[in-house]
């Protein structure tokens, strides 16, 4: 994490856009990993972010643990609730490249095995139907936890 840090500093310093990947169903992660990494993404000099599933590509020590059972991917509406989770969150500025992963043929799993377009089909309609934009929880930029501690 501090490697990250440290290198979104460094590039923030020459103005290049700087992308940010955030897989948003890691099985080891909660809903508080995701919000955290959207945040730290926030507070950096990050101009863009795509956000998307575990793949797990066959062949791979990944796609070996997979296949015993020893790690369980998370349900496509669990991966969606996350998915709106970070972009409320998210910096309101920062362009969002993408929200749903698109696999080739060796991939054993993304999107819950949902085709890419009905995962994101789902995950703008739990926007539309919550009344949630990105950054419509982006609250905590520009010292507002010490203005709530000052003002406690």
């Amino acid at each position: 994490m501090a490697e990250f840090i440290d290198a979104a500093l460094q590039i923030g310093r020459y103005h290049f856009d700087l992308c940010a990947h955030i897989i948003a169903d890691l099985p080891w992660d909660d809903r508080i990993d995701v919000e955290e990494a959207a945040k730290l993404v926030s507070v950096l000099p990050v101009t863009e972010i795509k956000i998307h599933s575990l793949y797990i590509i066959k062949g791979t020590k990944l796609a070996k643990i997979y296949e015993k059972g020893d790690i369980k991917l998370l349900p496509p509406e669990e991966y969606a609730e996350r998915v709106v989770l970070i972009l409320s969150m998210l910096r309101p500025d920062i362009v969002v490249q993408r929200i749903v992963g698109r696999a080739s043929a060796n991939t054993l799993s993304v999107n819950g095995g949902r085709p890419w377009w009905e995962v994101k089909e789902y995950i703008e309609k739990l926007m539309r139907n919550r009344h949630i934009q990105q950054g419509s929880a982006c609250n905590y930029l520009h010292g507002a936890a010490v203005r709530r501690f000052l003002h406690e």
